[in-house]
């Protein structure tokens, strides 16, 4: 997916969830990181960060992966793994 097609899925689920969001709950989003495709990780992440707005909160997985594992523990790529 290029940015501007995640962006359009991520605004289309915001409308979605804020048609049944009828308390104003918070709305959370992760964002990604895959260590074998950084730029595709980086692209959704701008889309997310993007669609979403101040309509909700992005909890920075991308970061605190990055800052807080060797991407070794990255086994297949997306997911940490415990050594």
């Amino acid at each position: 997916n290029d940015a501007s097609t995640t962006t359009n899925q991520v605004n289309q689920l915001m409308e979605k969830l804020k048609s049944y969001n009828k308390q104003n709950s918070p709305v959370f989003w992760v964002n990604v990181i895959d260590s074998k495709h950084d730029a595709a990780s980086k692209t959704t992440n701008k889309a997310i960060a993007s669609a979403v707005g101040n309509d909700a909160t992005v909890i920075d997985w991308y970061a605190a992966a990055k800052e807080g594992a060797s991407l070794k523990t990255f086994e297949a790529g997306v997911h940490p793994t415990k050594t």
